[in-house]
């Protein structure tokens, strides 16, 4: 059951606590609770992709393209997940608490040969 709030504002979200955990309770036997899908808003996103690219003719139909890619260019942490299992056996992730990131930064580089 939902009592309350359950969201909270995205300064107050730790990766212990994701959201209002004392807005939800064990409904009573045979009875359904009453808390709905989309009920929680997940961490969010905040990331940022860049790609740079340059172009080098070589000969009348050959050029040859240099790329440099980054994935996450300023390496924020981006959550995948919350634990919204309640009440939760589970000692390594608690109710209401994060349980994985997506990968931090990546970048790669790339030459092809266009003929």
């Amino acid at each position: 059951n939902v009592s309350g709030i359950p969201n909270i504002g995205h300064g107050d979200k730790t990766p212990f606590h994701q959201f209002n955990t004392a807005a939800f309770s064990i409904p009573p036997n045979d009875v359904r609770g009453n808390s709905g899908l989309g009920t929680v808003r997940g961490p969010g996103q905040d990331n940022l992709d860049l790609s740079l690219a340059k172009n080098f003719p070589i000969y009348e139909s050959l050029h040859l393209e240099f790329r440099g890619d980054a994935f996450n260019a300023l390496n924020h942490t981006q959550w995948n997940g919350i634990n919204t299992a309640f009440p939760s056996g589970d000692s390594e992730f608690p109710f209401g608490m994060v349980t994985g990131a997506r990968e931090a930064r990546i970048g790669q580089v790339s030459a092809k040969l266009v003929f």
